[in-house]
C-alpha cells in the first residue's frame, strides 16, 4: 500500500530538512492511524449483545481521538517553529537591506552624476520659466507648460514672445470692446432723443406717434439707414399732419358754406339752375373733380359725396355738401 503521507511530503518540494522533519514527526502516527483504521473497518455492531465489539469500538475511537489530538500538538508546534524561523529569516534579511542600500544608492548618485545634473537642471528650469509665464498661463497650452525644462532658450524666448503678444492683443480688444459699448450707449441715447424730439413716445416696447412704430431694432441700423427711417416718420408725420388740418378747414367750410335749410330751399326755388347748365365745379373735401348725375346733383368722382348746386341772394352759383 502506498504511503500517502511520504508521497503528500514528497509532492510539497521542501527542503529535505524540512521533509525529514516532516516525516519523523508524522510517520508514527500516520502508521498508527492506518492500523487502526483497518481494525475499525472489521468493527460492525448489528445487535445489542455484541458488548465486546461495542468495547472494542470504544478502545479503537479513543486511540484514533489520541492518535488526532498529539498530532495537532505536533503541527502546533511545527508551526510555531516555522513562524518563528520566518521572523529570522525576514530579520537577517532586513538587516542585509539595511546595510546595503545606503551604499547602494550612494555609488548610484556616484554613477548617473550627470544624468540627475541634468535632471535638478531641467527642474529648476523650468520652475523658473512656469513663474515667468503665470501671467500668461491662458495663453499656454499644459504640453507647452510641461515642456518648458526641456526646450532651448530660444524656443523660450518665442513662447515669451507669443505669450506677451497674444495679452497685447487681448487688452486691446477688451479696450476697443469698452470703447464700442460706449459709443453705442452714446449712439442710443442719441437716437433715443431725436426719436422724442420728432414727437415720438417710448410705450415700453416700441416708440410711437400717430400709429406709426419703430421698433429698437433701429438703434443696431447704420447711420445711413437711420436717418432714411427717422426722415421718412417724420414727413409721413407731417403728412398725417397737414391732412388732419386740411380736415379741419374742410369741416370748418362746410359749416361756413352750408345754407339754412329753408333759406336755402327758397333761394332754389326762387333761383332754380337751369337744367342745361355744365358745372365745372371741384369737391372741397378731396380736390376730386364733380360729374352730374342729375339737373341738381353734382357727385365727387373720389370720395362719392353728393353736392347740390344753388345760387345766393347775389345771383352766385354756390355749392352744398349732403354729407
Amino acid at each position: 500500500m502506498e504511503n500517502q503521507l511520504l508521497k503528500l511530503i514528497t509532492e510539497s518540494k521542501v527542503e529535505q530538512s524540512t521533509a525529514l522533519t516532516l516525516q519523523n514527526a508524522f510517520l508514527p502516527a500516520y502508521d498508527q492511524l492506518i492500523q487502526w483504521s483497518e481494525k475499525a473497518k472489521t468493527l460492525v455492531v448489528t445487535d445489542g449483545s455484541q458488548t465486546r465489539e461495542m468495547k472494542m469500538a470504544r478502545e479503537a475511537r479513543l486511540a484514533l481521538k489520541d492518535i488526532r489530538v498529539n498530532a495537532n500538538k505536533t503541527r502546533l508546534a511545527l508551526k510555531e517553529d516555522s513562524t518563528r524561523y520566518g521572523k529570522a529569516v525576514q530579520s537577517v534579511y532586513n538587516l542585509i537591506e539595511g546595510l546595503i542600500t545606503p551604499a547602494e544608492k550612494h555609488l548610484e548618485t556616484q554613477e548617473k552624476f550627470v544624468e540627475i545634473q541634468e535632471e535638478k537642471r531641467k527642474k529648476e528650469l523650468w520652475s523658473v520659466r512656469s513663474s515667468e509665464l503665470l501671467a500668461y498661463r491662458e495663453f499656454v497650452t499644459p504640453g507647452q507648460f510641461a515642456e518648458l525644462g526641456e526646450i532651448t532658450e530660444e524656443e523660450y524666448q518665442k513662447v515669451i514672445e507669443y505669450c506677451k503678444q497674444a495679452l497685447e492683443n487681448q487688452i486691446a480688444e477688451q479696450a476697443q470692446a469698452e470703447l464700442d459699448r460706449i459709443e453705442k450707449e452714446r449712439q442710443k441715447t442719441e437716437r433715443q432723443n431725436r426719436l422724442f424730439e420728432a414727437g415720438f413716445k417710448w410705450d415700453g416696447r416700441l416708440f410711437t406717434q400717430k400709429g406709426i412704430k419703430i421698433g429698437t431694432e433701429v438703434m443696431g441700423y447704420s447711420a445711413e439707414s437711420f436717418d432714411i427711417v427717422i426722415n421718412g416718420a417724420k414727413a409721413k408725420i407731417e403728412q398725417l399732419e397737414f391732412e388732419e388740418e386740411q380736415a379741419v378747414s374742410r369741416t370748418e367750410s362746410i359749416k361756413q358754406m352750408t345754407p339754412d335749410p329753408v333759406v336755402s330751399k327758397m333761394e332754389s326755388t326762387s333761383y332754380p339752375a337751369p337744367a342745361s347748365l355744365k358745372y365745372d365745379f371741384h369737391c372741397f373735401l378731396c380736390g376730386a373733380k364733380l360729374s352730374q348725375i342729375g339737373p341738381d346733383e353734382l357727385e365727387c368722382e373720389d370720395c362719392l359725396v353728393i353736392f347740390i348746386p344753388y345760387k345766393d341772394h347775389n345771383g352766385n352759383q354756390c355749392l352744398a355738401s349732403q354729407k
